[in-house]
């Protein structure tokens, strides 16, 4: 999860014309999700992948509400402090 919201996966993870699903399994039983919004990069080729070459193999999905008991994860560059020289 990128944001309450929005979960960040793989483009190969989505197939066409699917009804995509995501499990959250945070409950006694495993509930299944109905994404409220699909969106592929646009860069993404699935031939790509299938000749083992780069492509843009990412997907978010957005829910419709945030998924109870879950949080984000923190993204971005790590704060490191930087070393005077002397």
């Amino acid at each position: 999860m990128i944001a309450p919201n929005i979960i960040s996966t793989a483009a190969h993870c989505i197939a066409p014309s699917t009804a995509n699903r995501v499990i959250d399994y945070s409950t006694k039983l495993p509930w299944l999700i109905a994404p409220q919004q699909v969106a592929v990069h646009p860069r993404y080729n699935a031939q790509s992948i299938g000749a083992h070459r780069a492509t843009a193999d990412v997907a978010l999905l957005r829910l419709s509400a945030p998924t109870p008991g879950k949080s984000d994860a923190r993204l971005g560059v790590p704060r490191i402090q930087a070393r005077s020289s002397l």
